[in-house]
């Protein structure tokens, strides 16, 4: 089955950017995915939370596919 996690907005740990937080959250809902399909739509933010979203993800160990929309 396949997950979906979506990073629309600026990255960072403002209350309205996208966090390591709100991935791993998004992560959580969808306990059966063996996979999963990233939508991206940022114009940035932080280095070091989106290094963090990204070591997560890798951790999972499960395929993931990235897609960029509009601003990446």
């Amino acid at each position: 089955m396949k997950g979906y996690i979506n990073i629309i907005g600026d990255i960072g740990t403002t209350k309205d950017a996208i966090s390591l937080a709100n991935v791993v959250a998004q992560v959580q809902s969808q306990k059966q995915a063996t996979e999963f399909e990233v939508l991206v739509n940022s114009g940035g933010g932080s280095f070091y939370e989106g290094f963090k979203i990204y070591n997560y993800l890798k951790s999972l160990g499960k395929p993931i596919t990235t897609i960029g929309s509009e601003i990446v």
